[in-house]
């Protein structure tokens, strides 16, 4: 079953209000505002960037939710002796193949989607979500940490990956991020969609 959003991000003209006899654009700028080369960019802008990451990851943990094998066991408590435990979903690589976003931009994007899925409701009562292991252990080499690796069951453990893509026509530019999960124990994607963004460049 297909969960797919589509997440608008139009960037149309802004109307610039400048000083009476003044024309100059120069000068600083906040976080929200864009300046008239960018609004004519076909490229996303960072604020775009952060509003898609953002709505991207909690529409993608509303659709892990509801995944049946996902959602049988829901907790309200940490978890204790005895009980069953929670799904494992290590978050893997999530590879940018546009030709257009910066790798630091793009960085940010990755580190944005991440930790929304970690400190989510979901993450901390239905799925335990893992950095991807070669990540913690680069931390734990680096940290003399001296750890065994944990006790996970193969057929609950589930490795999430994503790639982000790039298309456009004249003005209009297509951002979208396309997510697989995959079960460790028998290599079965269980779940695949994507999130999309359209950007509109000023004329």
């Amino acid at each position: 079953m297909t969960f797919a959003r589509t997440l608008t991000a139009l960037a149309a003209a802004t109307l610039l209000i400048l000083p009476l006899g003044c024309a100059d654009n120069s000068g600083r700028y906040g976080l929200g505002e864009t300046t008239e080369g960018e609004q004519k960019s076909k490229q996303i802008q960072f604020t775009e960037l952060q509003e898609f990451a953002e709505q991207a990851a909690t529409n993608l943990l509303a659709d892990l939710a509801e995944i049946p094998e996902l959602g049988k066991q829901t907790h309200s408590a940490p978890e204790i002796e005895g009980e069953t435990p929670k799904p494992v979903i290590y978050i893997g690589d999530l590879v940018n193949e546009t030709d257009i976003v910066s790798t630091r931009d793009f960085e940010i994007l990755a580190r944005k989607i991440t930790g929304t899925l970690i400190n989510s409701r979901v993450g901390r009562e239905q799925i335990r979500f893992i950095e991807k292991r070669a990540r913690v252990d680069a931390i734990a080499a680096t940290e003399n940490v001296n750890r065994d690796a944990p006790d996970l069951d193969a057929k609950m453990t589930y490795s999430l990956t994503g790639n982000f893509y790039r298309t456009g026509r004249g003005d209009t530019q297509y951002y979208y991020l396309d997510f697989s999960l995959i079960r460790l124990h028998d290599a079965q994607i269980v779940f695949r969609d994507d999130y999309e963004s359209k950007r509109v460049a000023s004329k």
